[in-house]
């Protein structure tokens, strides 16, 4: 996808129709199939241990292994750079940009001691701890741009440059049937399928899923309509719906951040 999104291809319009198969698109696929013939095709965590282990001379992997590889292979000499982006200026360097989201849940006991505790953690202080222990994700704050531990780094400052044009994944509600179709169509590339029939394939794919959805949207409606319940929400139920900031978690860190949280809270109260 970096090569597809770095071409000006795209996955979905603004309308949500699928316009995978361009001339955009077919340009990368077309650079990446001829990368082949150098390539060694594994999963990433087979990738980076080949790299690191001298395999490999280059490979397209994601911060992680920048804490990894000094603790793995310490003598490993290695730089970063950025994803090449088409020649001849006509499109620009891409790279996958998503994120990890905390949110509350409707069954959710305490929304408010939740929302206050999701709150606590995505502030940068707070984050950055986790960030410099795994190196996964990038605290969601525009300070880290200035921040000395990833502007001082030989490393992870091609990764913030990195950052200012990645291509986040279209919002979806079938973003993981998307998926899982483009995954079809490069997969199936890469072992000799006839690409017409690929894209062809994950067109009518996308068509047959989105007509389930409505499908089921349609039914679900119906049943609620038949419903005569009285019951209605409460402000305190539609604060749950809320999609609270991108951020790492990582389980050990976080149970520890939320013990300090808890015994601060529980200190003011005692107080």
């Amino acid at each position: 996808m970096p090569f597809v999104w770095g071409n000006h291809g795209k996955v979905l319009d603004k309308k949500g129709n699928m316009v995978f198969d361009s001339p955009n698109t077919r340009e990368a696929f077309d650079f990446y199939l001829r990368l082949q013939e150098f390539s060694y095709k594994e999963k990433q965590d087979m990738l980076d241990n080949a790299f690191k282990n001298g395999k490999l001379g280059m490979t397209i992997s994601g911060s992680w292994n920048i804490a990894r590889y000094p603790k793995d292979a310490p003598d490993l000499q290695f730089s970063t750079a950025l994803i090449p982006a088409p020649d001849g200026g006509k499109g620009f360097s891409s790279s996958f940009y998503g994120g990890e989201i905390l949110v509350l849940f409707k069954t959710c006991k305490n929304p408010d001691m939740a929302s206050k505790f999701v709150r606590f953690l995505t502030k940068m202080e707070n984050t950055m701890p986790i960030t410099k222990e795994a190196l996964v994700s990038f605290p969601a704050h525009k300070a880290i741009y200035n921040n000395p531990f990833f502007t001082e780094s030989k490393y992870l400052a091609v990764f913030l440059e990195q950052m200012k044009t990645a291509v986040h994944p279209p919002i979806h509600p079938l973003w993981i049937e998307l998926e899982k179709i483009v995954n079809r169509v490069v997969e199936g590339a890469m072992y000799g399928k006839n690409l017409d029939k690929l894209f062809a394939d994950g067109k009518e794919e996308f068509v047959r899923v989105t007509k389930l959805r409505e499908a089921r949207l349609r039914r679900k409606i119906g049943v609620d309509s038949d419903q005569n319940s009285s019951v209605k929400s409460s402000p305190q139920s539609s604060n749950l719906q809320l999609l609270l900031l991108l951020i790492i978690a990582a389980g050990t860190l976080i149970n520890a951040v939320l013990l300090s949280f808890v015994i601060g809270e529980l200190k003011k109260k005692l107080d």
